[in-house]
């Protein structure tokens, strides 16, 4: 033990004992019965008192056990530490003994008013639907930059309302599946945005002095005019980028939750990407893409730009991968 520290009180190392006892005890209130029955209730747990006994020591050895005595008689609490605990503690009992030599015996018992060294109770873990609420909440704020994106957003907060409608912090899986198909699509729309920021940088010119010393005036308000609209299309890639990783998070908790297989129906609007990726998310089958072509007269799984599209529900059909002709 290397520090024993009772309020403003520390007691030195030959004051410090080789160990205290610390621990609980349940109050228990025993009925003994007719017959040697006995009925034991619980009233709730105490924990134990410290006390420890040992030596003051030195010239000042009178002078500190008075101390401690009139600590006992103000009947303060006390904070009381030593290794890794922490108690508030009252005096109950301190003695002394005063004899002849350098050491003065002493004893002190304390009764504990708070166990102030152990771990605060872990806060129970936030519940699916409030995990998937903060990622929304985060991935509409960061799209809100971008116009294209922020309306797909709004399509994915509706129907985040309508699937945790009337359930707690755990949706059942036919509740969420509907959510799939629209966060895809917004994911779609964030990473064509992202691309199209780092596309918009990798595009403008760099002018040396000499560029600068040569070009004329309308080509500097040009450059401005281009470096102006980079800096837009870098501010809106990054807020893109992070409503994409956040969607990102929502797919990959949602399709742990649902852990497969998908319902589909309802419409969405996407931007290069391919059927097979909206089917994955939709169905939970790649080979469903056959069913969303032929729902929205398509023949090619690879989309260019932004469409909106009619996503059928599944209705438990096999899927073949292969279109009719």
């Amino acid at each position: 033990m290397v520090m024993l520290t009772l309020g403003d009180f520390t007691f030195q190392r030959g004051e410090i004992p080789e160990r205290i006892a610390f621990g609980t005890q349940q109050q228990l209130q025993v009925h003994r019965l007719v017959g040697g029955g006995r009925v034991i209730d619980a009233m709730g747990a105490a924990p134990l008192r410290p006390e420890w006994s040992g030596w003051l020591s030195g010239p000042a050895a009178l002078d500190r056990a008075r101390q401690l005595k009139r600590m006992a008689e103000a009947g303060a609490p006390l904070p009381l530490a030593w290794g890794e605990f922490a108690y508030s503690v009252l005096i109950a009992q301190f003695s002394a003994e005063d004899r002849a030599g350098p050491f003065l015996p002493y004893r002190i018992a304390l009764e504990v008013l708070e166990d102030t060294g152990a771990p605060a109770p872990a806060a129970p873990p936030p519940g699916f639907a409030a995990v998937l609420a903060g990622d929304l909440a985060g991935a509409v704020a960061a799209a809100s930059a971008v116009p294209v994106l922020a309306a797909a957003m709004t399509t994915v907060s509706g129907a985040m309302t309508a699937a945790l409608a009337g359930y707690g912090a755990q949706p059942p899986a036919p509740a969420l599946r509907p959510l799939q198909v629209p966060i895809a699509a917004a994911t779609s729309i964030a990473a064509v945005t992202t691309a199209g920021a780092a596309q918009s940088l990798s595009a403008l010119p760099v002018l040396a002095g000499a560029d600068v010393a040569a070009a004329g005036s309308a080509a500097l308000d040009g450059f401005a005019t281009g470096l102006a609209a980079a800096v837009g299309a870098a501010r809106s890639g990054g807020q893109a980028a992070l409503a994409g990783q956040l969607l990102a998070r929502m797919s990959a908790n949602l399709a742990v939750a649902i852990g497969g297989g998908g319902s589909g129906g309802g419409t969405l609007t996407t931007a290069d990407t391919d059927l097979y990726h909206i089917a994955a998310a939709a169905y939970g089958d790649a080979r469903g893409w056959t069913r969303i072509a032929a729902a929205n007269g398509l023949s090619d799984p690879t989309l260019t730009g932004i469409t909106t599209l009619t996503v059928p529900p599944a209705d438990g059909s096999a899927f073949t991968g292969v279109l009719d002709g």
